[in-house]
């Protein structure tokens, strides 16, 4: 499978809520099953377990098209070390806690040489736990795009 794009969380959550809500806006939800069922969008498990409990409209709308939207299992979890060592070398606990299921996200991309969809912003000057996915992604030689990027380069239009 050659997936092209592996969408963060903040990306579904974010369009619910703020940009494009599935009953206003129905396209743009056709627009991202299209393109997961050509696997050119997909969706992390791990990433997946973070958006379910956030809104109901989108949880139904994910349930009733996981088989699209969800990656297969793969062998991307052979890079989660990589992936944390980014961060930093010696994490705790709590670092860990607070990175949440990114390292998957990035994990994954890296393995499927797909792109990272994330709204997250880079903080160049932020170590360890705090780094952000697109920081993380340039350390790897992981592309990185944001929402607005994809729109445009998958064309989305209503």
């Amino acid at each position: 499978m050659a997936v092209a794009y592996l969408l963060d969380a903040n990306i579904l959550i974010t369009a619910q809520r703020d940009y494009y809500p599935i009953d206003r806006v129905p396209q743009f939800w056709d627009w991202i099953i299209h393109h997961a069922k050509g696997d050119r969008i997909k969706i992390p498990h791990p990433i997946w377990d973070e958006i379910i409990p956030h809104d109901s409209d989108l949880e139904t709308w994910m349930k009733n098209h996981k088989g699209d939207l969800i990656l297969d299992p793969d062998d991307s979890d052979e890079l989660i070390p990589q992936t944390l060592n980014a961060y930093a070398h010696d994490l705790t606990e709590e670092e860990i806690e607070k990175i949440g299921q990114d390292p998957f996200l990035i994990a994954a991309a890296k393995y499927y040489d797909a792109t990272v969809v994330s709204k997250e912003g880079s903080k160049p000057r932020a170590q360890r736990g705090n780094r952000k996915i697109p920081d993380i992604c340039t350390d790897l030689c992981v592309k990185y795009i944001t929402d607005y990027q994809l729109i445009r380069e998958l064309d989305f239009r209503i």
